[in-house]
């Protein structure tokens, strides 16, 4: 301890002269984490003989010993003073004499090297950009995201009344016969290929329609990556999965024989099992999360993938999200729209228009997509997420912490609001929510180094709120 702290806390020490165990074990227990082989000093306790006047003179050790610094790659002689440590440089005095010939030295950094291909040996910046290096979607009037990006270049509003066939008498009742609009998919929600992903017709039958197109999407948008799905078998992918509407679980629990069991209910429908279920189909190991934070939930499901992208949990990640109107949907005078339109910023909006959407993205880090040569569509920078906190009820939005959630965004991205050009605002079309939102963006991204107007956006008005 005496040692210790003379070194001021700046270095940790391990001895292990009690342990009988060989010179790459004591290494490896040395080594708390691989990424300590980048700040790793072995010492030769043979060759050890401490000055009692040691001391730290602009940060550089003065003491009789010879020594392997790894991040430096060499043999220090540490009395010349020449040598200066990190800080979290980790000394270990081993119980074996080093004896650092050449042919040991070759030993000791190949060995490094190989630890350092390791999963989690690199080290991950915890502010390192995500690229989107795959995508796919089904949205309003758009299977795929070609189609979806020329619903905004045409301009035009994709609402319109349910399909026919969307839902029955025979399984709604009278209800079944209103017309409802909203922003549809035009693909069919209740076709799926369950041999393909190898599930059999019982459990198609009870797995939610968003589940099924989740499923299909993120293998569009694998294969828009480059990536064969089946090549993912054991690899450290992770699943995050946004979702916030249970039509088909309603339906199931009105309709379903209760002699078909509440678990494969529950296997079906639930979000927990969204997730698991593409892990299954995939074979992959990383981290598996249903995200449910209602119609931020798609939003979260991608932080989260980022988050762990950064830390190291995961080399891949697949983020997707689905919402289905699966039985009729209602009108009414809180937040729906009575003419089932999202009139974003208007003065004539009067709350929001349901919609479908259902997509996927390929997440990874920057450095991996470079070095993998993968086609970037877009970088993630930053995220930021808040709470409202206090305030009327559960939901109400305040300008205070949507603003601050756009602030943290910044902050995580390193980058100044001026430096922003185009914000894609949530946009409902709602008399409260609009006037909040603005105020929000006008606190967040004013500032005085400005010299280009901010763009506001909102997709919402185009294609509803999904």
């Amino acid at each position: 301890m005496t040692l210790a702290n003379l070194f001021d806390g700046m270095i940790q020490l391990t001895s292990f002269a009690e342990i009988k165990v060989d010179f790459w074990t004591q290494l490896l227990l040395t080594c708390s984490t691989i990424l300590d082989f980048d700040r790793i000093c072995l010492i030769d306790p043979s060759s050890l003989s401490l000055n009692l006047n040691a001391h730290f003179i602009n940060r550089k050790i003065y003491w009789s010993t010879r020594a392997v610094y790894m991040k430096q790659k060499f043999v220090a002689d540490l009395t010349t003073g020449d040598t200066k440590l990190e800080p979290s440089t980790k000394i270990a005095f081993l119980g074996e004499s080093i004896n650092p010939t050449t042919d040991r030295m070759k030993d000791l950094f190949d060995f490094r090297n190989k630890i350092k291909q390791m999963a989690y040996a690199k080290p991950q910046c915890e502010t390192e950009p995500i690229t989107v290096i795959g995508m796919s979607c089904r949205m309003p009037d758009s299977c795929g995201v070609d189609e979806y990006w020329k619903t905004y270049l045409d301009g035009k509003s994709v609402i319109r009344p349910h399909p026919d066939g969307r839902w029955t008498t025979e399984q709604i009742g009278a209800m079944g016969n209103i017309r409802i609009e909203c922003g549809f998919v035009p693909c069919s929600v209740d076709e799926f290929d369950g041999d393909f992903f190898e599930m059999s017709p019982v459990e198609c039958n009870f797995t939610d329609p968003q589940q099924r197109s989740s499923t299909e999407v993120s293998w569009e948008a694998l294969e828009d990556a480059g990536i064969n799905p089946q090549s993912l078998a054991g690899s450290m992918t992770a699943i995050y999965s946004g979702c916030w509407t249970q039509d088909y679980n309603d339906l199931i629990q009105k309709f379903a024989p209760p002699s078909t069991g509440e678990l494969r209910w529950y296997m079906g429908n639930s979000y927990a099992a969204g997730a698991a279920r593409l892990a299954h189909i995939y074979k992959v190991r990383g981290p598996n999360l249903g995200v449910d934070v209602a119609c931020s939930s798609s939003f979260v499901a991608v932080g989260q993938a980022v988050h762990d992208l950064r830390r190291g949990a995961a080399n891949l990640a697949i983020a997707t999200t689905a919402n289905l109107i699966i039985k009729p949907t209602y009108q009414n005078d809180v937040v729906l729209s009575k003419d089932s339109r999202c009139k974003t910023f208007d003065a004539s909006a009067n709350g929001f228009a349901r919609s479908e959407g259902v997509a996927a993205l390929i997440l990874k880090r920057l450095s991996d997509a470079v070095r993998d040569g993968d086609r970037i569509h877009s970088i993630i920078m930053g995220y930021g997420a808040t709470q409202e906190g206090e305030t009327k009820s559960v939901g109400t939005p305040t300008v205070e912490m949507e603003a601050l959630a756009m602030e943290l965004s910044l902050r995580d991205a390193g980058m100044k609001p001026e430096q922003i050009q185009v914000v894609e605002a949530h946009g409902t079309g709602t008399a409260k929510g609009d006037p909040l939102e603005i105020k929000a963006i006008s606190k967040a991204y004013s500032a005085s180094g400005r010299t280009d107007p901010l763009i506001i956006t909102a997709g919402k008005a185009n294609i509803g709120h999904t």
